[in-house]
């Protein structure tokens, strides 16, 4: 993680903590191929953020918006993107029948 990096770090905290959260109760309800893969560097005057698992392929969306999977429901990937919205410029989910990804990408204010 950069020095230089304008953002708190409970806010960081926030992003990462919620991230690998999600991604290891993903990984947990397979039987076999786990991998979570976390890469955090910067590109540029930016700082790039990608995590990707796999997962068992099962999204629940409303109107475009992913919902949590979780049986009580679950707010990470909503207070990810809030995160990224106060102090990035990207915010990216993608996935397939195998592997959930996200990337964030930090606005080149918050790198000083």
């Amino acid at each position: 993680m950069p020095d230089n990096i304008n953002i708190p770090n409970y806010e960081m905290s926030v992003v990462l903590g919620n991230l690998l959260e999600n991604a290891i109760e993903a990984c947990q309800k397979l039987e076999k191929k786990r991998k979570i893969e976390l890469a955090v560097k910067p590109q540029g005057e930016q700082l790039a953020i990608m995590i990707r698992n796999t997962f068992d392929g099962n999204v629940i969306t409303n109107e475009g918006q992913l919902l949590s999977t979780k049986v009580n429901g679950g707010i990470g990937l909503q207070s990810v993107k809030a995160v990224v919205q106060r102090y990035g410029e990207i915010f990216l989910t993608e996935h397939d029948n195998e592997w959930f990804s996200v990337f964030i990408l930090w606005a080149k204010e918050n790198i000083k």
